[in-house]
């Protein structure tokens, strides 16, 4: 067990402790609150040193234009401050819910040059957060959410009269409504002539008040979002694959033998979506790499996955093969395609190391 998976086993047992003693209200109770305070102490140093922990883990590793994944780590910590809350609450800011999910793609993207376990757990993090955020735009209504700032700047009164809650109400409203008309300009001509004057005077005066307000940033032309193409988010997604297949042999002795082929192919067929020619194709080049081979070490068998997969981490290669012959948005794809937290449960179902989910 690497040191990594020392400290995260350790602040595992830490937080089932505190659970309990939530749970069973043993606060004021001896020996349970003094433990309880010292896990605090603990959990915090944890906390404050977590990049340097992750960094230490995963090694020198980078990304297009980042010499390392640090702050790439940082912001997704940020993220998980904020995302979860702001889903739960059911708030529908199209200026948040854009926002959100630019830079969630922009780390998806960002941690599939990562070959560190912990930033492939970010991914299918990310892309839960992803997966509801879509939901929720798709439900969201353009024309009635502008209508409802409006009518929220109007019932907010005087601007030079605000505190600073309503200050930051003001600039949420504002900044919705610009997200919004940068999406449906045609919106704007649907507006009377004194909301839209209305909002106009609210956009200027949080311009020239920028000193009291909380800071959000304003449009950039990145905000309209346009969503990744579909045969990069194929590369990006089976390059990351190359890295876990390449890296899981070391986990493991070199006489190691895949024990349970039957299951792993059974697995490996599950977590693809063949209703899609890309994730169906890609499915039986991993499975014709394998040919008639029933108990190879571990260490072929992932190689000859790797032959399997790398042309479709090509961009060129999938270019020429598919060109504009995928129809499936990068969502479907992103389904459609099993992560690296799959694989290797697969991978581990074929050594024997935990049993077949079936």
């Amino acid at each position: 067990m690497s040191f990594y998976q020392k400290i995260n086993q350790l602040i595992n047992q830490c937080t089932e402790y505190q659970n309990h003693v939530d749970l069973h209200e043993l606060w004021f109770v001896e020996p349970y609150q003094s433990t309880y305070l010292a896990i605090n102490k603990v959990l915090k140093i944890y906390t404050d040193k977590k990049l340097d922990i992750e960094a230490l883990a995963a090694g020198e590793q980078s990304a297009p234009g980042m010499p390392n994944l640090t702050p790439a780590r940082a912001e997704y910590y940020q993220l998980k401050e904020k995302v979860p809350a702001f889903l739960a609450s059911g708030t529908k800011y199209y200026y948040y819910l854009q926002t959100y999910k630019i830079a969630c793609m922009h780390l998806i993207k960002t941690f599939s040059y990562s070959n560190f376990k912990g930033d492939w757990e970010k991914i299918r993090t990310l892309g839960d957060w992803m997966h509801a955020i879509r939901g929720q735009q798709e439900q969201h209504n353009a024309a009635s959410s502008i209508q409802k700032s409006i009518k929220d700047i109007k019932e907010l009164g005087d601007f030079e009269a605000l505190d600073e809650q309503g200050l930051q109400q003001l600039e949420e409203e504002v900044r919705n409504i610009q997200a919004l008309l940068a999406k449906e300009p045609n919106l704007q001509s649907e507006l009377d002539i004194d909301d839209l004057q209305l909002f106009k005077e609210a956009a200027e005066y949080i311009k020239t008040n920028e000193e009291l307000l909380q800071g959000l940033p304003e449009l950039e032309e990145e905000f309209l979002f346009d969503e990744p193409p579909v045969l990069e988010v194929i590369a990006y997604r089976c390059r990351q694959l190359t890295v876990l297949v390449d890296d899981f042999p070391e986990n493991y002795s070199y006489e190691t033998e895949v024990v349970d082929l039957a299951a792993f192919k059974k697995e490996l067929k599950d977590s693809f979506d063949l209703n899609i020619n890309v994730c169906e194709d890609i499915y039986l080049s991993m499975l014709q790499s394998l040919g008639s081979y029933q108990n190879p070490r571990i260490k072929t068998f992932c190689q000859m996955l790797h032959q399997a997969l790398i042309p479709f981490a090509d961009e060129d290669f999938l270019l020429k093969k598919y060109g504009d012959a995928i129809f499936a948005n990068y969502l479907e794809i992103d389904q459609g395609i099993p992560d690296t937290i799959d694989l290797e449960m697969h991978l581990m179902i074929a050594v024997g190391d935990i049993q077949d989910s079936i």
